[in-house]
């Protein structure tokens, strides 16, 4: 993955990006684990799951692509992603077939999954670097 450095302003409610590239960046978030007694649910936990793992790649995921990543069934993933853009805590970044379907985090995402695990906010920092580049999440982060 590529490093950028990414400044920002705000200028009468418009947010102005602009990024350089530096370096290469090694994507590796630490705190991801979140103790079993703090879900209610396991699929509270499965929606943790499906969340990081887009968000910790560092580029949009496809349902199959998670889905072998995290050992989990292929309708649960579909399931949890949809539930997930409903809830705008992703979104689609590319269509294609169902199989290639890209997912990226929104705004919400990330500050859910931080809301989800105080120490996330650690490595707000390495995920904005990532993120900062993908077009799809500008344009996201301009909607919201």
């Amino acid at each position: 993955m590529v490093l950028f450095f990414v400044s920002y302003d705000i200028y009468d409610s418009v947010l102005y990006i602009k990024y350089y590239i530096i370096g290469v960046l090694e994507f590796d978030i630490k705190n991801k684990e979140v103790p079993e007694n703090d879900w209610s649910t396991k699929s509270e936990k499965y929606e943790y799951d499906v969340l990081l793992y887009i968000i910790s790649k560092g580029g949009p995921a496809a349902v199959y692509e998670i889905k072998e990543a995290l050992r989990m069934n292929q309708p649960t993933v579909r399931n949890i992603c949809q539930r997930a853009e409903k809830q705008s805590s992703i979104a689609k970044y590319e269509n294609g077939s169902r199989r290639k379907l890209m997912y990226g985090p929104t705004w919400t995402g990330l500050l859910e999954l931080c809301s989800e695990n105080p120490k996330m906010l650690n490595e707000m920092n390495t995920i904005l670097d990532a993120w900062f580049i993908q077009p799809k999440f500008i344009e996201n982060l301009k909607v919201e």
